[in-house]
């Protein structure tokens, strides 16, 4: 942008202060990625929950401040030309909308999607995605003020010329004045808000403006639909062939084999025939014989050979060895066959030898210690690594632990069944362990270990959903006491939490009689990774903190430098 305003700025002329920072601030949204590309047009989350904060809140600014700010006349007395911290949020949002906003867009004239009451159908809809309606009124903005400058240096002038580019010649008859533009901006934005807190659902959503773009020819904007979509929900088979796909119209011909293979991965271990079939003949017409040859056909061979040895190892008497030949082949493959955990458990409970053993959780030393800073600026021990457990402390103020998770690979991500059992030592008013928590680090369970009165602790069985209305830019974290059980305090809390494949189960304190767990806890809130805090002026141990996972496990001897 400095480089484009050179020949301006050189006649005197200050360039309208959003251009160049609000430019800044769009780009603080791409991701550069390993291989060396750039993930452009992402959104900057950071400016946006900023933005969200601001709008609702005594310091809300308008599109009027932010394109006619003062600094639009020059430096200030400490010589800065930019603005202050408060729009940088406002320069984000009003470039990303620029670029972004198409004509007909559902993130303005739909219902607004409300994370936890479903995804109105209209969004799942592929359709073709609609003419990018300011990209060109911003580049010609740009070009003006490149051309003719700010001329006076007038603090209004970028105004008046925003309202003539963006408003009387763009000709919207739903946008007669800036008002109007102001409030298709602000919908617009508001609706990423929503979008942002979306759970796994949202997906869906982002497949199908992918699908969208593609039908446009929009592979940038497709891709980065795509790896969103990945972002809500991995490990799904739709958005990989979208990212192959994607990535081909980008002529990234690597990134476009690298998902077609990911792609192929998931439907052949779903057992979808005609899906495999159809990927393996793009891989091949795509130049991937070599893959074909190399890896998939070893691969079918393998499992074919792995079926072979559970039947021969279930005809010789030893059916628990069947559980240990597909416990093996999926750890080498890294995939979750559906037919053959069916069948290493059925193995399994044949040999009554149940193979999910528990594996301790947090089991790490001082490396993993961590420190916050209070607000008196001193620094507190919060995550401290011992001998009988993790010790998290949550102080008053602004210094807090976070979510401590497990690093334990098979754990950090749990499918019911699953079992988790372990002892807390309270010093305060909570302990919460919360399950299923999303790729964007959101729990749907919360079990709160809490002081009930001055003699008896509880647990509160809680499910948590986010409350969002996009067009109005409200949100809420609303938490749900669905049950519970209150016992005699006593020094240390053991539990236990037992999950069954259909999300029903029990939970049992200090070996008493084990409750049911409530019916809101179902598989869908029980899925995801799991995480350990405590509640604000509370410190907590929790010792022997194993989880048992719904697979089976034997551990590998490691290999030798050979």
């Amino acid at each position: 942008m400095s480089l484009i305003m050179d020949k301006s700025v050189k006649r005197g002329y200050y360039t309208p202060a959003w251009l160049e920072e609000g430019a800044a601030s769009y780009f603080e949204g791409c991701v550069i990625k390993a291989d060396g590309t750039i993930l452009k047009n992402n959104v900057a989350e950071h400016r946006l929950r900023s933005w969200w904060a601001l709008e609702h809140s005594s310091r809300r600014h308008t599109l009027e401040e932010l394109v006619a700010h003062v600094r639009n006349t020059g430096p200030d007395k400490n010589h800065m030309l930019s603005y202050e911290g408060e729009f940088y949020p406002y320069g984000w949002a009003f470039v990303y909308f620029l670029l972004n906003y198409e004509e007909g867009d559902r993130r303005v004239y739909a219902p607004p999607i409300t994370p936890g009451q479903g995804i109105p159908s209209e969004y799942k809809e592929t359709r073709k995605a609609g003419r990018l309606v300011y990209r060109q009124a911003y580049l010609d903005y740009i070009n003006f003020f490149a051309k003719e400058g700010n001329k006076h240096n007038d603090q209004y002038y970028p105004l008046e010329i925003a309202k003539k580019i963006f408003v009387e010649d763009i000709g919207d008859p739903d946008v007669p004045n800036w008002d109007a533009f102001e409030d298709r901006w602000r919908r617009f934005t508001n609706s990423l808000y929503g979008e942002m807190l979306s759970g796994p659902e949202f997906a869906d959503v982002l497949q199908a403006r992918c699908r969208g773009y593609l039908l446009a020819e929009d592979y940038e904007r497709a891709r980065t639909s795509a790896e969103m979509a990945d972002e809500k929900r991995p490990n799904d088979a739709d958005t990989y062939q979208l990212l192959a796909m994607a990535n081909e119209g980008e002529g990234l011909k690597g990134d476009a084999m690298y998902w077609m293979v990911k792609h192929w991965e998931s439907v052949w271990q779903a057992g979808d025939e005609i899906a495999t079939k159809e990927a393996e003949e793009w891989i091949a017409s795509h130049g991937g014989k070599e893959i074909l040859k190399n890896y998939i056909e070893p691969t079918k061979v393998a499992l074919a050979a792995t079926r072979k040895d559970m039947e021969g190892a279930l005809e010789d008497g030893h059916p628990v060895l069947a559980t240990l030949y597909a416990t093996h082949a999926m750890q080498a493959f890294q995939m979750q066959i559906p037919d053959l955990i069916a069948q290493s458990k059925e193995m399994a409970d044949l040999a009554g030898q149940d193979m999910r053993v528990w594996q301790a959780a947090y089991n790490l030393g001082s490396e993993a210690n961590r420190k916050a800073t209070t607000d008196s600026g001193s620094l507190v021990d919060v995550v401290l690594y011992e001998e009988d457990g993790v010790l998290i402390f949550n102080p008053e103020g602004w210094a807090a632990p976070g979510i401590e998770t497990t690093t334990v690979s098979n754990l950090q991500f749990l499918t019911p069944p699953y079992s988790m059992r372990g002892e807390i030592q309270l010093d305060g008013e909570a302990a919460v362990i919360m399950l299923g928590i999303d790729r964007s680090g959101r729990a749907q369970i919360y079990l709160v270990f809490a002081k009930y009165n001055d003699i008896d602790d509880a647990i509160l069985l809680k499910t948590v959903t986010y409350a969002v209305n996009s067009q109005e830019g409200q949100a809420s974290l609303v938490p749900n006491t669905v049950g519970g059980l209150r016992w005699d305090r006593v020094d240390k809390i053991r539990f236990r939490l037992d999950v069954n494949e259909d999300g029903k189960g029990k939970i049992t304190i200090n070996d008493e009689e084990p409750i049911e767990l409530p019916e809101e806890f179902n598989t869908r809130r029980l899925t995801g990774g799991f995480g350990i805090t405590t509640g604000d002026g509370t410190a907590a141990l929790f010792s022997n903190f194993q989880v048992r996972p719904s697979t089976a496990f034997w551990p590998v001897s490691v290999a030798d430098e050979d």
